[in-house]
């Protein structure tokens, strides 16, 4: 921390001591307490098992000699490196299978939902998700991501925010998806907003959709 001194004591500081921040306002030095939101480091009991399939599937690129990479970059979608496409791929399938692909997927058509509403459960982490679906070439799935405790301003949340929570197969029609969401035991605050993303999966090759999100007010 830096301090500055007159003839008779300190009179202005920068930095951080303890739980207050010192620093220069528009109208002089001012004083703070540190505000953490409870999202900055939203670990959770999934965050392991995610790390654990990204150690077993990265060494396969160089080590497994059914991956040959030259086909991978062909494959590849841009602006993404062969390696990227393999990771982004088998990370997703790895979750739902237990393995990994070693030769790049052959796109098929997939399926689709139009989200209408997002009701939160007050007291609780559940909401009820509805939406309509339409199904795919192949068994589709549903990824589903949240990032939640955020300000009701927020309409643009940082991507690497969202942590994915639950998957389910897609249904045809019109459904509703109770989702319950509990990380850390981390509960929801009355007023604030939650994000709920998610990822349309074919379960055969491993593709999905753009990532794509709504957002309710916790009540």
């Amino acid at each position: 921390m830096k301090v500055t001194f007159s003839g008779i004591a300190i009179t202005e500081g920068q930095g951080k001591l303890g739980g207050t921040v010192f620093q220069r306002g528009r109208y002089g030095p001012i004083a703070r307490q540190q505000f953490r939101p409870s999202t900055q480091n939203l670990a959770f009991e999934l965050s392991g098992e995610q790390k654990s399939f990204y150690r077993i599937i990265a060494p396969q690129w160089k080590l497994n000699v059914l991956v040959d990479p030259a086909t991978w970059n062909a494959a590849a979608p841009s602006p993404l490196s062969g390696y990227a496409y393999f990771m982004q791929v088998n990370l997703a399938y790895f979750r739902l299978h237990n393995t990994y692909l070693t030769d790049p997927p052959i796109p098929k058509p997939l399926g689709s939902i139009a989200p209408s509403t997002l009701t939160y459960n007050s007291g609780t982490n559940i909401y009820d998700f509805k939406y309509a679906g339409t199904a795919g070439d192949n068994a589709n799935v549903i990824n589903f991501y949240a990032y939640y405790n955020t300000s009701p301003g927020v309409i643009a949340p940082v991507r690497s925010r969202f942590r994915w929570f639950f998957v389910d197969d897609l249904a045809v029609g019109s459904i509703t998806e109770t989702l319950d969401i509990d990380w850390r035991s981390i509960p929801m605050r009355t007023d604030l907003k939650v994000f709920l993303g998610w990822r349309i999966m074919d379960s055969i090759t491993g593709l999905q959709t753009p990532f794509a999100f709504m957002s309710a007010i916790q009540t």
